[in-house]
């Protein structure tokens, strides 16, 4: 059986992936202070996790983390949330809930409080198996509606965190990713299907399509078949997007984020599930990156430059160049680069201007 990666699954996102991350609000720059930072591995609910006392870059080529202490900081405020150095390790930020280590053990703790909510050592691992583990533009979850992946005794399962009680059990099945709160994909005896989660009848057959990817939208999950990615819907059977693309990711408003093979290169596009019409052409942007309410942060193909479109009318939301890294959370928090320091922002600030 493939093993879990550890809580650590979302801390190997190093956005922007360059060390030592000076965090300012525009406040603090009026002001003349700032957070100082040498990782920042999540954003969630007004919260991020961070390290501080990494190693320098220059002196190792380890984990950007390495020699660093994790805590959780109030975004606003700049105040620790959570301590740093109270936990030797800090992985999945997700409603408000924090996957934390200590002593070789795992555990989760609600943020807010610092209480623990699962204890450590109960489960050893959180999450979802490395290979099924991408950067994307909507990751995959460890928690969803209440419910977690973890690992006992090597064995995969879903339990209720709340009640603890076993809502998937333990070694059916050697892989399982959240589609929906009522849905997962799952692999047994190395065949993929799609279950009902409380019926654990099968949604799409295992076997029928090699793999499944991403968070349903609209009834519709993307699937692998002969190696090419396309899209099914769950409620019928019938195949939304035609199999025929690199890859495909679903974002909401009955849009997918598509990538396929021009010789010699790839070619990023977003078309629209229900028509296959073509809503930003391919080649335009060499890719896209986060996803907030109609709106995707692009680079563009011709030189490299970051920017933030609306998906409908391509307009401009944040000049394409103004800033080196974009990346918006779901709460609608923002990190940027801007000469050379990185920050806080909310993309409020930039929406109201754009009207």
């Amino acid at each position: 059986m493939k093993i879990l990666v550890i809580i650590l699954i979302f801390a190997v996102l190093i956005i922007g992936g360059i060390l030592g991350y000076i965090i300012i609000t525009e406040n603090d720059k009026q002001e003349g202070h700032f957070w100082e930072y040498s990782y920042i591995s999540d954003i969630s609910d007004g919260f991020a996790v961070a390290v501080i006392g990494a190693d320098d870059p220059n002196t190792h080529t380890g984990p950007a983390w390495l020699g660093g202490e994790w805590g959780i900081v109030d975004i606003k405020s700049g105040k620790e949330a959570i301590p740093f150095g109270k936990y030797e390790y800090i992985g999945f930020l997700i409603d408000g809930m924090a996957a934390v280590g200590h002593d070789g053990s795992q555990g989760v703790i609600c943020v807010e409080s610092g209480n623990m909510i699962i204890p450590f050592g109960k489960y050893e691992a959180f999450g979802v198996a490395d290979e099924l583990y991408k950067l994307r533009i909507v990751r995959p979850r460890a928690i969803l509606n209440g419910m977690i992946i973890v690992q006992q005794e090597r064995k995969l399962g879903v339990v209720d965190i709340l009640n603890e009680s076993e809502v998937i059990e333990f070694g059916k099945y050697s892989e399982i990713l959240f589609l929906s709160d009522y849905m997962v994909a799952v692999e047994f005896d190395e065949q993929w299907g799609v279950i009902d989660i409380a019926s654990k009848s099968e949604v799409i057959p295992f076997g029928k399509y090699e793999r499944f990817e991403g968070i349903i939208h609209d009834a519709v999950v993307v699937a692998e078949f002969s190696g090419n990615w396309g899209a099914v819907n769950t409620a019928n059977g019938d195949i939304a997007i035609p199999f025929e693309y690199d890859s495909i990711e679903l974002i909401p408003g009955g849009l997918a984020v598509v990538r396929k093979h021009h010789n010699p290169l790839y070619l990023f596009g977003v078309i629209s599930v229900a028509t296959g019409e073509v809503i930003i052409p391919f080649g335009e942007y060499g890719s896209f990156d986060s996803y907030f309410d109609g709106m995707i942060v692009v680079r563009r193909s011709s030189d490299g430059k970051t920017g933030l479109i609306e998906i409908s009318s391509g307009r401009e939301i944040i000049p394409i160049g103004k800033y080196l890294l974009i990346r918006i959370y779901p709460d609608g928090t923002m990190l940027i680069m801007d000469d050379g320091v990185y920050r806080f922002d909310h993309i409020s600030n930039y929406v109201d201007k754009a009207h």
